[in-house]
């Protein structure tokens, strides 16, 4: 999946809620104003939520509250729910949240959620029947079934008191940082210095936040805009040189090598592909 690492804009222009399927998802740290609600039906993934990371299994859920930085990362394999709920759909519960956050981003698999379960499940069986409804009566049910499932997670996690450590607002600023300016030539050393601190400290912190290394962060930021670059132009407009260097790689051969570790194809395969991984 190509999905927006940094602050993602594009969840929080949706007006409608989605709840969609995604296979061995790695999805870069990022965040946003909407409620994201993940449910790890089989395999094994990796969430980092605001610095912590945590080893999801089937049955348990992970939950990120507005503007948590969170991303997922397969080993293996692994296949889920994604729903995101915009945070003008969850009007029942603005004084709830207005504070506060889910307790735990993390909801380990239960008997007692077996409600949780179902409506999960009910939910993405009615989002991809008809993903994007213009009967008012389709979205009042799927709007029922998100302010269902949001009350059931408050019921078994709980919500506490919200705060931004300083750990958690620089992390935002990286963000928006590496977002605007992840073309150039950017290092370890000048971006830790650009905030202040050592390459080991801004490196650890890197790490400890977005569950991965600066380098990795920074070559997928690339590798998506390659990839957007290659689907827009079908790779006729562009010698491989040329694209790597538009996409802010320092060579050629790493830019390949980054780019089919990434997407599984090379750049040339990818194109021909039309901008899509095959089936």
């Amino acid at each position: 999946m190509y999905q927006n690492g940094y602050y993602e804009l594009s969840r929080d222009n949706i007006t409608l809620p989605n709840c969609g399927e995604t296979i061995n998802d790695c999805f870069p740290a990022h965040f946003h104003k909407a409620l994201e609600i993940y449910y790890v039906i089989d395999g094994e993934i990796d969430a980092t939520i605001n610095g912590q990371t945590y080893t999801g299994t089937p049955g348990c859920f992970f939950l990120s509250s507005s503007y948590a930085i969170h991303g997922y990362n397969t080993g293996k394999s692994s296949l889920g729910y994604v729903m995101i709920a915009p945070y003008d759909i969850v009007k029942p519960y603005h004084s709830l949240f207005a504070n506060k956050v889910f307790a735990s981003p993390y909801l380990p698999a239960s008997p007692e959620n077996e409600r949780l379960v179902s409506a999960m499940k009910e939910f993405h069986q009615f989002y991809a029947a008809d993903p994007h409804p213009t009967s008012p009566v389709r979205v009042s049910i799927m709007n029922s079934y998100v302010n269902l499932i949001i009350g059931l997670l408050i019921d078994l996690v709980g919500l506490t008191e919200a705060h931004s450590d300083k750990g958690t607002l620089l992390s935002k600023d990286v963000l928006r940082y590496l977002q605007e300016n992840y073309l150039e030539p950017l290092t370890l050393a000048s971006i830790s210095t650009h905030f202040g601190y050592s390459k080991s400290r801004f490196s650890h912190i890197f790490n400890q936040y977005f569950g991965c290394s600066l380098t990795d962060y920074l070559n997928t930021l690339r590798c998506r805009h390659a990839c957007r670059l290659l689907s827009e132009t079908g790779g006729a407009d562009a010698t491989i040189t040329e694209l790597s260097l538009a996409c802010g790689f320092d060579s050629t051969r790493t830019f390949y090598r980054v780019f089919k570790n990434y997407t599984g194809l090379t750049p040339t395969e990818y194109a021909k592909h039309g901008g899509a991984l095959p089936h």
